[in-house]
């Protein structure tokens, strides 16, 4: 072998041994720098243990193999709040000084990348006794760089019986820059005391600046200057779902201060995804682009599910929150709120109430235990609101371009009702408004809706409550005869209306409430029959029908027309009465039961389109026979134009005549009805079993025209006195009071202008003042005849 090559292979010889020599040396100091450099830390709390450490000089890093570092507890220290244990399948060590190391025994830990941690904290959080400061940790600052964790486990384990662990998939920490940045985190909560719920949370892509490491771990303070996070998800358990579940008390625990000294600092989660769920409840908030700084918190696109009592969902553009201490919300669980602000919300609710919701009792533990106590503006643009119910698949309440600003809320008084505490300013609007009834049998629709609780003013534009069906096929739907209802307002103000003693004490109150322009159409098909059970109630029912204290000062329609339509038996089309030029005045209307409380209502307007009428109706609403009074008198109108409306209480047609004036009093009740009639008219000639039935048309022009002949044909006739008349009306409960009225005052007509028809048709109570036809008795053929001809 040549000499240079045997030089060679001795240097090479001898450079490894002197490698290996070196390494084992690098090794030994390298493990001793390390245990001298733990039994510094916290006067020899802490405990390692190291399998092996494999060195490269090369690279001047090393790898320690099955290291473990316990925080032993001592008994001059036994006010320690936690003792932790950490083992890891590897740690490398990077970044090694040799030269510090070699000459001065020093290892500064530049960067520590650690695979496969596991750690363990037992912390005690059941005492009240101050935190001895630790400080074998602060040197860390100085030496270590950078710290990293893959597929880290950490376990905590609280005293009180919490416990959480952390599933970490990457996590660099560095101890200069105080930086931390998350690949992905796992954090799952068990038995949690001071949150009151148990929780799986996920974060991934999450930076942290400005968190301090010796601080969290020294005086377990937790502080940050600004963190990001790629996306938050947690999802949260009332502990009721839980089989088994300590039993804690809340009240010995100290929660972890802040290190910002209450200050939580800027947050920025792009994707958050929050559900909480209990045995009842379910509540779901997905938001993006979340971000808290300065005390006011943001959030974009929101999608918010609630299963709760009833099914909501919403949409949100953007929420903006100012005066949001967060810090105070943690540590406190409660917070005011300076300003609370909407943008664009659509929320869809069905009604549908869970059937062991109302059922179950309260339990406190499902209560998350975070609560606003006041709002001091809320701010809502441009929302929307509809509701449906699937067990009545035709309600829908649909409302848009809802405005609504609401000062000094207070979010927690539905669960201090005996308090009086409710917004001191409200202020709303909104677009249409579309409202179809459970049965499908009508729809309500408003333009426009505005309320300001100053003003106490509510105004409704082009109010329309309409049937879904028309004339032909709304009695197959309702199948009974009602009259169908088509009404129009084109715009109704409520004043005076005072919320707060609606909200409060559940009663509705009102200086008046004012129709612009109303216009109110009737229709009833008679041939279709009346249910067994169908009784019409009296205006004093409906009022006293209405489920809460109601009390409207005045009601008043400045203007508008009533067109009633009724389809009788046998009958190819309706009669027709139309009232326009219509003002009507209400007074008191009030369902609280005191004696002398008295319901007036007054009508003008048109009968007709010619004739001017005027009602006066009085109601006493506490008389348990439903006692009334009304007066009508009506002007100067050819008699002709009362045909089309007679056809449906009595069986006459006017041929020709001319009313000069009518005046109306009945007073009555649940019982019957007194009606005094006055009618001054002259040329009267009727055709007086006028019908569309065809029944016994045989007799009916021959009756007719025998009838005829006893008609007065003018009152007073000339050179005699005004003759008046008065009938007593069995009131008819299948009708209504007007329809009552009318028939009653259809009756007096016909005594009236023709007393001994009215008496064959047996008119109950005809009695008339100068009748000089009463001493003549009707011939009993005759009698017979119009029983005959009459309507049946």
């Amino acid at each position: 072998m040549p000499r240079y090559l045997k030089r060679i292979l001795i240097a090479a010889t001898l450079f490894l041994m002197g490698y290996m020599l070196l390494s084992t040396y690098v090794d030994h100091l390298l493990k001793k720098l390390i245990e001298t450099q733990v039994e510094k830390f916290s006067y020899a709390n802490y405990r390692l243990e190291i399998a092996d450490i494999e060195t490269s000089l090369w690279a001047f890093n090393a790898v320690i193999k099955d290291m473990r570092i316990t925080k032993v507890k001592h008994q001059h220290l036994p006010n320690e709040r936690y003792y932790f244990t950490l083992s890891a399948s590897r740690v490398y060590v990077k970044q090694i000084n040799p030269i510090d190391l070699f000459f001065n025994h020093n290892l500064q830990l530049r960067e520590l990348l650690i695979e496969e941690p596991d750690i363990t904290f037992d912390y005690n959080d059941t005492i009240n006794t101050p935190i001895e400061k630790d400080s074998s940790l602060i040197k860390l600052y100085y030496e270590l760089k950078k710290v990293v964790l893959k597929n880290a486990g950490i376990h905590v384990n609280k005293r009180s019986g919490e416990k959480f662990t952390l599933g970490v998939h990457q996590l660099s920490y560095s101890l200069k820059e105080k930086y931390l940045l998350i690949d992905s985190i796992k954090i799952k909560g068990l038995n949690s005391v001071y949150h009151g719920f148990d929780y799986d949370c996920k974060i991934e892509h999450a930076q942290l600046y400005g968190l301090d490491l010796n601080a969290l771990l020294n005086r377990m303070e937790f502080g940050y200057s600004s963190c990001r996070i790629g996306a938050l998800k947690m999802q949260m358990k009332a502990h009721s779902l839980l089989k088994k579940r300590p039993v804690l008390n809340s009240s010995q625990l100290t929660p972890i201060q802040s290190i910002s000294g209450g200050k939580i600092n800027p947050l920025r989660i792009d994707y958050l995804l929050i559900s909480y769920q209990s045995k009842q409840d379910f509540v779901e908030v997905a938001a993006k682009q979340f971000f808290y700084a300065s005390k006011q918190l943001s959030m974009h696109q929101i999608d918010l599910k609630l299963n709760q009592k009833h099914h909501t969902t919403s949409n949100i553009d953007k929420v903006v929150i100012t005066g949001f201490d967060a810090d105070r919300l943690i540590h406190e669980k409660h917070i005011s709120i300076s300003r609370l602000i909407i943008e664009h919300p659509i929320i869809k609710s069905s009604l549908k109430v869970h059937e062991n919701y109302v059922k179950a009792l309260p339990n406190t533990a499902d209560h998350i235990g975070y609560s606003v106590d006041c709002i001091k503006e809320l701010v809502i643009h441009n929302g929307v609101l509809q509701l449906s119910n699937k067990r009545k698949p035709h309600l829908l309440f649909d409302a848009q371009h809802i405005v609504l600003q609401v000062k000094n809320l207070d979010p927690q008084y539905l669960y201090r009702p005996n308090e009086t505490s409710i917004p001191d300013y409200i202020m709303m609007t909104s677009g249409k408004v579309h409202i179809n009834f459970p049965n499908n049998i009508y729809h309500l629709h408003m333009q426009a809706t505005a309320y300001n609780s100053h003003e106490k003013r509510l105004q409704i534009d082009s109010l329309k409550i309409q049937s879904n069906y028309n004339k032909k096929t709304f009695y197959t739907h309702v199948k009974k005869q009602v009259s169908r209802i088509d009404l129009k307002v084109h715009q109704l103000g409520l004043n005076g209306f005072d919320f707060y003693r609606l909200f409060n004490n559940n009663q509705l109150t009102a200086s008046s409430l004012d129709a612009d322009w109303l216009s109110a159409n009737f229709y009833k098909n008679k041939q279709v029959p009346l249910g067994a059970n169908d009784y019409m109630l009296f205006p004093q029912q409906l009022i006293d029908n209405i489920p809460y204290p109601i009390f409207i000062k005045q009601v008043n329609i400045k203007g508008g027309q009533i067109k009633s339509e009724i389809l009788n038996q046998g009958a190819s089309r309706a009669g027709v009465i139309i009232i326009d030029q219509l003002k009507a005045r209400f007074e008191n209307i009030d369902n609280r039961d005191y004696q002398g409380n008295i319901m007036k209502a007054s009508l003008t307007g048109r009968l007709a389109g010619s004739g001017k009428m005027r009602v006066n109706a009085i109601f006493d609403m506490f008389a348990k026979d439903y006692k009334h009074q009304v007066r009508a008198e009506i002007g100067s109108m050819p008699f002709q134009q009362l045909n089309s409306f007679m056809l449906d209480f009595a069986s006459i047609e006017i041929m020709s005549g001319q009313l000069n004036e009518a005046i109306i009093d009945i007073s009555g009740n649940n019982q019957k009805l007194d009606c005094n009639l006055y009618l001054g008219y002259n040329n009267l000639s009727m055709n007086l079993l006028k019908n569309q039935n065809k029944k016994h048309k045989r007799y009916r022009n021959i009756a007719s025209a025998l009838a005829n002949t006893l008609i007065y044909k003018n009152n007073p006739e000339p050179g005699k006195r005004v003759r008046l008349t008065n009938t007593v009306y069995t009131y008819e409960p299948r009708k209504f009071i007007v329809g009552n009225w009318i028939t009653a005052s259809f009756n007096a007509l016909l005594i009236t202008t023709a007393p001994k028809a009215a008496a064959a048709l047996e008119i109950v109570g005809a009695h008339q003042q100068h009748d000089s036809l009463t001493q003549r008795r009707t011939p009993k053929w005759l009698q017979r005849l119009l029983k005959k001809s009459r309507l049946k």
